[in-house]
């Protein structure tokens, strides 16, 4: 008798269980749907989290040199924070080139002028050409993003 519970017991030792939603009690069911459920809405929200991180912001410091970032279409750039160190005319800007033409769309802010820093911000839907000025005696600080739609 005792070498036969051990047999079964050992044959339940090595065999893995498997669930079988027709047979489950329907309360049961659907706590395995909902477990589903979120498993897979967690993956969904991870994947757009590894996404995001894929498209860094960059930072830059201009002192010598103009800056050209070209926007492909599709593609959106956001700029977040654009100031100059010094008090200089002009300041620096932002020109943002079209098929149609091209504007200046944004002066640097002043760094010790906070307020003014903060609420400079822009995006340029591509396709475009955008271009950051130096000026002399500044120093340029721009951080932007490229972003696929």
């Amino acid at each position: 008798m005792k070498s036969e519970k051990m047999k079964r017991c050992a044959r339940k030792a090595n065999t893995i269980p498997v669930f079988d939603l027709e047979d489950a009690h329907p309360l049961n069911k659907m706590a395995s749907m909902r477990k589903i459920a979120s498993l897979c809405l967690a993956l969904f929200c991870s994947s757009s989290f590894l996404r995001a991180d894929s498209e860094d912001f960059k930072s830059r410091i201009l002192s010598s040199a103009d800056l050209t970032i070209t926007v492909p279409d599709n593609h959106t750039l956001k700029v977040v924070n654009f100031v100059q160190d010094a008090d200089t005319t002009p300041r620096a800007t932002i020109t943002v080139a079209l098929s149609s033409g091209s504007a200046d769309v944004l002066q640097a802010s002043l760094t010790d002028d906070r307020m003014s820093a903060e609420d400079k911000s822009m995006r340029v839907a591509g396709a475009a050409t955008v271009t950051v000025t130096h000026v002399t005696g500044a120093n340029v600080f721009i951080t932007y993003r490229l972003v696929k739609e």
